[in-house]
């Protein structure tokens, strides 16, 4: 059996995540990550970078969180090796 493909969906908004979560995880093809603040996705970054965490396959990303703006996410995400 193939491994599911993990999908980070970084989202504040829990009516969207509620969607894209059932939707995606009904097909049995993706296990979906969510966080919903951009604090919690630099952290995740960071342990990802250091090997404490493994980076999923493929990130859905929301430009506008309470805390910290998607772009800032994504040019660190940019910066990291991994």
């Amino acid at each position: 059996m193939k491994r599911k493909k993990t999908i980070l969906l970084i989202e504040d908004d829990l009516s969207i995540i509620d969607i894209y979560k059932t939707a995606l995880e009904q097909t049995g093809l993706f296990a979906v990550k969510t966080i919903t603040l951009g604090s919690e996705a630099m952290e995740m970054i960071k342990d990802i970078n250091e090997n404490k965490s493994e980076a999923p396959d493929l990130v859905l990303l929301d430009i506008i969180l309470p805390d910290i703006n998607g772009i800032k996410i994504l040019e660190e995400m940019k910066d990291k090796e991994k």
